[in-house]
């Protein structure tokens, strides 16, 4: 199963204009973002449950101690928009990635995924 890589967006003070690219949930191979390079450990996430049954976003914990909290399940109802801020560190792996699960009781149509980081 190979993961699909969202897309982060930078987000600087006092921006006014900028491109989101916003990914289509993939409840079949899930998500990854690779946060190498960042500069603030605070992500946000903007969940979409699209116009299906919705989905439920799992962000898979970490290799590090911070990862001891354990996994974060968001379930985010059709049409519904969740907005969370995360610290990178309870979720972060080794590699510098966090692995973010999907799962679906029905179908995720036009749900989307979009990933903001500080730049």
């Amino acid at each position: 199963m190979a993961r699909s890589l969202i897309a982060d967006t930078e987000l600087t003070a006092y921006q006014t204009t900028g491109t989101v690219t916003a990914d289509a949930v993939n409840v079949s191979d899930n998500h990854y973002l690779d946060v190498t390079g960042i500069k603030d450990e605070k992500l946000l996430f903007r969940l979409y449950g699209g116009t299906g049954a919705g989905f439920t976003a799992t962000f898979k914990a970490g290799d590090f101690p911070a990862g001891a909290v354990g996994d974060l399940d968001v379930a985010v109802a059709a049409s519904a928009i969740k907005v969370i801020c995360l610290e990178s560190a309870r979720f972060k792996d080794d590699d510098e990635y966090i692995l973010i699960d999907c799962a679906t009781t029905g179908t995720a149509t036009a749900a989307t995924i979009e990933a903001f980081v500080h730049a």
